[in-house]
């Protein structure tokens, strides 16, 4: 059996699963909400609170790993453990807990996830663009079928971003106004060469993408679908309270409040600058394309007695 950790900096994930020949069958899915990347924007540096919360979830995801025969786990860090300048104890810890964490680059980022969001598509020999907005930083991934093309990451997320624009914890149209247009900016650095390499259709993984999509199916606003129009009534719903810790919608997790609008606002913006019409969720991401690498002896493993 096969365990892969994706380790962001809104939420720890992990995936346990079976050899089937050349796949994989998922035995059990795990997710925790860790925040690690909380103020690291700032001050660029994991504070002890978002440590501990790490710490307790490696410990919960090494329980679970006990109770099955697992043979190989990879384990990879995102955006948090690529920037935080005191990330040396934290990898300490989890290497007390068997874990040899892998820090990713984020092209390399960017390539597991589309490997991820592919390995769930057909081959239909259309290009596809791949969007994943995580806590810390959003990858752009271009590919045919299963060969990327272009891989890119940029440093803008629903963490950093809530961190920087909703920190008041009221919900000001100002405020999404500002955090619209500076991840808009940094869309418009990377414009010309996505568009160069070009697509026929869009995907998005991901926490902030299932999180949008979910409200948009129980809105009624679309089946799932994200199009300029669904966000923009999202936006006005979620404006409607007064603030952030009080928004309620159908289809949202009380969980994902505080990055509601920071998410929203860079998928808007993404839609926006890139001219696209519509995004559809993908249920699989980097957690299933680190099961890949795993599957094909490839990537950060660690064998187990």
């Amino acid at each position: 059996m096969l365990a892969a950790l994706d380790l962001g900096s809104n939420s720890f994930h992990m995936l346990i699963a079976e050899r089937d020949g050349a796949h994989f069958r998922i035995v059990e899915r795990f997710s925790e909400k860790v925040q690690l990347g909380e103020g690291v924007a700032t001050s660029g540096k994991v504070c002890e609170i978002a440590r501990a919360r790490a710490v307790v979830c490696l410990a919960h995801f090494r329980e679970a790993i006990d109770r099955h025969p697992v043979s190989a786990i990879a384990a990879v860090g995102t955006k948090t453990f690529r920037t935080a300048s005191n990330i040396g104890p934290l990898l300490r810890d989890a290497e007390q807990l068997g874990f040899n964490i892998e820090i990713v680059s984020g092209e390399r980022e960017a390539a597991l996830i589309y490997s991820g969001v592919a390995s769930n598509l057909p081959e239909d020999g259309e290009q596809r663009l791949v969007i994943d907005i995580g806590g810390g930083s959003t990858e752009f991934a271009i590919g045919l079928d299963h060969t990327p093309l272009l891989l890119r990451s940029l440093d803008l997320g629903c963490v950093s971003w809530r961190d920087r624009f909703f920190s008041s914890g009221a919900t000001d149209k100002e405020d999404f106004r500002e955090a619209m247009i500076a991840a808009r900016e940094h869309v418009y650095l990377r414009h010309r060469e996505l568009a160069a390499v070009g697509w026929q259709t869009v995907y998005a993984s991901s926490g902030t993408a299932k999180m949008l999509s979910s409200i948009a199916r129980e809105q009624k606003y679309s089946d799932g679908l994200l199009t300029v129009d669904v966000l923009q009534q999202i936006r006005d719903d979620a404006l409607a309270f007064p603030r952030i810790h009080q928004i309620e919608l159908p289809g949202l997790k009380a969980s994902r409040q505080g990055v509601l609008l920071p998410g929203l606002a860079i998928m808007m913006a993404i839609m926006r600058e890139l001219d696209i019409s519509a995004v559809r969720h993908s249920k699989t991401a980097l957690r299933e394309g680190l099961l890949l690498e795993l599957l094909n002896g490839g990537g950060q493993q660690i064998r187990l007695v």
